[in-house]
């Protein structure tokens, strides 16, 4: 009996190896291998303190994790898959679907003048709710004046009120009339979140938590001011040698005050592309696009433009989507590939300005997926067994890479 016991457990240990064996021949240790090299590099390249990368692959419902780096400079502690940063921009997808839930419902208009919910800003008033969506408002980015990073870096416990940040874009001209350009505006969203706030009677933060709840994002916070507690698990973010972690996101407000991890981020690209966020009208109106030179309204797939609250791009992989974030500390950016169902999203603990840093990422994350043999066997499935987008068939993709406003 003994005998049959150890053989028993020796022929389980074997059919263990042989399971693992088919899991690595099905997405292979050089396919892990790569991706870890690829953030492991570019942390060496740039001198970040921590980069976390997820993937999710066609037709597979896992997301593969990478991680590389410590908590802070001073800790030896590494991070893991739900250490949280702060992913700045990416707040302007979750904003945009909130308001498209409320059109919707027939609760707002897009096409309707802010006048009536903000009397007080005359100049704005013919402005509509659309234009600030879009980026065709014209209204001054008030992160553009002059030391505003300087101010908030010296000013970490600072919280600003949502009508402070908007008497800062106020006092200064517009970019140009309302829907003759385009010009991307932290203070459009700031306005967004006000009309939300003022439309459903409750915080911003109360439907951005309940939005994030229905997406399963419960490792994801929407906080202009950070408890101690979210503090302990969030990575420390650095601009050069300085710590800016603790510069709160009230600066940001519906523009820029998420905080999240590269997994619950593909979890949302996920969720929000196979509609199970927003109703098929409301996600065609999230991908209707306008010019990135004119602010015109585009269905030229093969040119670079803007949705509502979303990027498109034309690459030598095909059409993308994707939205960057940057804060004093952080950046981040989420890539979805709807014509081979591939998405995914990174983090990096340093904000890193004027340096290549998501241009690289993001020709070397594909290239390596794209690379691997299983991964193209997954996409061919996918797109046997998908409707794919028409343009996924029609629009030529690019010749070189080509890249705006990362």
């Amino acid at each position: 009996m003994l005998w049959v016991g150890t053989a028993m457990k020796k022929l389980i240990r074997m059919a263990l190896l042989g399971a693992l064996l088919r899991i690595s021949c099905v997405y292979g240790v050089n396919f892990d291998d790569q991706l870890q090299q690829v953030i492991n590099q570019e942390r060496a390249k740039y001198q970040i303190n921590s980069i976390s990368l997820s993937v999710g692959l066609p037709t597979k419902n896992t997301i593969k994790n990478y991680v590389v780096g410590t908590i802070s400079k001073e800790s030896k502690t590494p991070i893991k898959t739900n250490s949280l940063f702060q992913v700045g921009s990416i707040t302007k997808n979750f904003t945009a679907v909130l308001m498209l839930q409320l059109v919707a419902s027939g609760k707002v208009n897009l096409d309707a003048p802010i006048g009536k919910y903000f009397p007080e800003y005359p100049t704005w008033q013919t402005i509509t709710v659309r234009q600030l969506l879009n980026h065709t408002s014209g209204i001054y980015d008030y992160i553009d004046e002059p030391h505003w990073w300087d101010r908030v870096a010296k000013n970490k416990n600072k919280v600003f009120e949502p009508k402070e940040l908007l008497a800062i874009a106020y006092k200064h001209k517009p970019y140009f009339v309302a829907n003759n350009g385009w010009h991307y505006s932290n203070t459009n969203y700031v306005l967004l979140g006000l009309i939300i706030e003022k439309i459903s009677a409750e915080p911003l933060s109360k439907s951005m938590s309940m939005l994030l709840k229905t997406a399963g994002m419960m490792d994801s916070y929407y906080l202009p001011v950070y408890s101690e507690n979210l503090l302990r698990h969030m990575a420390h973010g650095y601009y050069l040698t300085f710590d800016n972690t603790k510069v709160n996101g009230s600066w940001g407000y519906g523009a820029a005050a998420l905080v999240s991890t590269p997994h619950q981020l593909v979890m949302w690209v996920r969720e929000l592309f196979d509609g199970k966020i927003l109703l098929p009208q409301s996600l065609k109106l999230l991908k209707s696009t306008v010019a990135l030179d004119t602010g015109k309204t585009t269905k030229n797939f093969a040119t670079s433009a803007y949705g509502l609250g979303i990027f498109r791009m034309n690459t030598p992989a095909g059409v993308i989507w994707f939205t960057p974030g940057l804060t004093p500390g952080y950046r981040s950016l989420w890539v979805y590939m709807p014509c081979k169902g591939i998405s995914f999203a990174y983090s990096a603990s340093n904000c890193l300005i004027g340096v290549p840093f998501h241009e690289e990422m993001i020709q070397k994350i594909i290239s390596t997926l794209l690379a691997d043999k299983s991964v193209q066997q997954d996409i061919a499935k996918y797109q046997r067994e998908t409707a794919l987008p028409s343009y996924c068939s029609q629009v030529k993709p690019a010749e070189k890479w080509s890249f705006v406003n990362l």
